[in-house]
């Protein structure tokens, strides 16, 4: 069963999965990275930026490719986009793909973090929008996770831990 990472920009999707992926001796697949690999003959330095290029309709569409042909993907570690459950197709194949955990920070706490990164495109930088679009998906990833972990106020090492532990409890589960 693969394990899959959601959770807001800035939470560290990307480098919990990649250190996960160490540690369990599994592939790990980036969807933004995905995104921008298979669309590398219109380079972009970001998924802000490709976004921006291509429009929010079909950056969504061919982000929904994506993570569809990576829950396709056995015994690997995945770190979704931030707006990738948005869509419902996505999520079918999401639950059926593996445990989406959820990586959670309060808001205050992800919103200083994020301060001096571009926020995605579709936001226009204001606190205000930014607390919207927050408030929307951290709604969305409690509903469909099926474990959410805190973050604030953990190290690496815990957080670790608390991501491992599913691909034990999982081992586990196969004996009995």
């Amino acid at each position: 069963m693969n394990i899959i990472l959601c959770g807001f920009q800035g939470v560290g999707k990307t480098y919990f999965g990649r250190l996960v992926s160490q540690k369990l001796k599994r592939d790990f697949f980036d969807s933004d990275e995905q995104l921008l690999e298979k669309n590398k003959e219109m380079p972009s330095s970001s998924v802000r930026d490709f976004c921006l290029r291509v429009g929010e309709e079909e950056f969504r569409k061919q982000e929904a490719a994506i993570v569809l042909a990576l829950c396709e993907k056995k015994e690997v570690i995945i770190a979704l986009g931030g707006g990738s459950l948005t869509n419902k197709q996505s999520q079918r194949a999401i639950k059926k793909a593996g445990r989406l955990l959820y990586l959670y920070l309060p808001y205050e706490e992800l919103y200083k973090r994020l301060q001096g990164i571009p926020l995605p495109s579709y936001l226009s930088n204001k606190k205000e929008a930014f607390e919207k679009l927050f408030t929307e998906r951290h709604k969305v990833f409690s509903q469909l996770a099926n474990e959410t972990i805190f973050l604030q106020g953990l190290v690496n090492d815990q957080v670790l831990d608390k991501i491992c532990c599913h691909h034990e409890l999982q081992d586990y589960a196969k004996f009995y």
